[in-house]
């Protein structure tokens, strides 16, 4: 295709009507986006117009755009909105609102339900938990866990909840009933969750650079691993949040390799907190600022394309794609068997791990260290171990 020239658009909820010119062919072209094209995934349609005459052309595009959107109003008047134009209302209400981070965990929860339904004037009220159950086993064979499923659930479960209380223009519910309101949340079948072991660490850092162009993904690991964050507080964090001189915060105590700061804002609970860096995250520090040519209050993991900073799912999707390569450079060598596989289990996991390392040490000193906020709950992330476990067994009553 060649390039295009917009010459007028008309949006509306859920919908953009495009009047456009194509280089590769003549006339005037009307375009606009149907979800039910191409199994679900969605697909732009044409329409050319047989004339030149481009003010008609705009009145057509206007009538088209107005056809769409009597179409909408005519299913919420019928209270049969369907789950489209339920998800834009969504958007433009509460999601357009919400923190960048939790703007787009919405939008591609509403793509994923979006893929699955296919149709995109599909009632929202037709959603019952038997479709909920089937879009369960559909993500399984995708592999993801039961917890991130039970999270998309919950969304969808929001969503409907929050079209009880919006209005139309005639004083009515966009919804009278949450059709799925009873479905439970699903939470992971494995009471075992993911804690990262050495070997996969070691192989996944090993293809870091590989996979990210930026080479950033390298020293986010090694900061993950040396100090237990959550991600979204890692992909947020600032030049000035790294200071890499040594630092006394009491008399008589020094942080010889300097420390780092984690926002307020980039926590759950509002708290924030300096701590000491250690030898290895120190290098990492050092490697970021090089690599990343960041200063004062510019990100350090600088989004590629777009303004701001990295996105939690950009961060998971090059661990995906450096778990995968490394799978296939040990098989190729024959370090791994063919039916082994490097699986870091998420940046979640080198926080349990981060954790579970730690267990010996006085407990409110490690929640301050790894921020955890209460305390208690890091008993949550450690795990018992074999050696551990002797240890204790075997340590002498005094």
């Amino acid at each position: 295709m060649g390039r295009l020239e917009v010459l007028y658009r008309k949006k509306g909820r859920g919908y953009t009507v495009s009047l456009v010119r194509r280089s590769d062919r003549p006339g005037l072209w009307l375009r606009w986006w149907d979800g039910s094209l191409r199994d679900g995934r969605g697909d732009y349609v044409w329409r050319c117009l047989d004339h030149e005459d481009e003010l008609q052309a705009r009145r057509e595009c206007d009538q088209l755009a107005g056809l769409k959107l009597a179409g909408q109003l005519a299913a919420e008047k019928s209270d049969e909105i369907s789950i489209t134009a339920l998800f834009s209302a969504y958007e433009s209400a509460k999601t357009s609102r919400k923190k960048p981070d939790q703007a787009y965990r919405d939008r591609y929860r509403m793509k994923l339900w979006q893929r699955f339904l296919r149709d995109p004037s599909r009632p929202a009220l037709s959603i019952d938990p038997d479709t909920v159950e089937a879009y369960a086993d559909w993500r399984r064979e995708q592999g993801v866990g039961d917890t991130t499923i039970g999270h998309e659930i919950v969304f969808l479960r929001g969503v409907l909840d929050w079209a009880l209380t919006k209005r139309t223009p005639s004083g009515e519910p966009l919804l009278r009933f949450n059709p799925i309101a009873k479905v439970k949340r699903l939470r992971s079948r494995d009471p075992h969750v993911p804690v990262a072991s050495p070997r996969d660490f070691a192989a996944v850092l090993r293809y870091s650079d590989r996979v990210d162009r930026q080479k950033l993904l390298r020293p986010l690991l090694i900061l993950v691993h040396e100090h237990g964050w959550r991600l979204s507080a890692w992909c947020q964090l600032r030049a000035s949040d790294l200071d890499l001189k040594p630092f006394e915060p009491a008399p008589g105590v020094v942080w010889p390799y300097g420390r780092i700061r984690k926002r307020s804002e980039t926590d759950k609970k509002g708290k924030g907190a300096w701590v000491p860096l250690t030898p290895r995250s120190r290098k990492a520090a050092a490697l970021l600022l090089r690599r990343s040519a960041a200063i004062g209050e510019t990100y350090l993991f600088r989004a590629p394309r777009a303004k701001g900073h990295w996105q939690v799912q950009h961060a998971l999707d090059l661990l995906h794609r450096a778990e995968r390569l490394a799978t296939d450079e040990l098989r190729r060598g024959h370090l791994i068997g063919e039916d082994e596989e490097i699986r870091l289990g998420g940046f979640h996991a080198l926080r349990r791990k981060w954790g579970s390392d730690r267990k010996g040490e006085p407990l409110v000193d490690v929640a301050e260290a790894g921020q955890w906020h209460p305390a208690t709950l890091l008993q949550h992330y450690q795990k018992a171990d074999p050696e551990t476990t002797l240890r204790v067994t075997l340590r002498a009553r005094k």
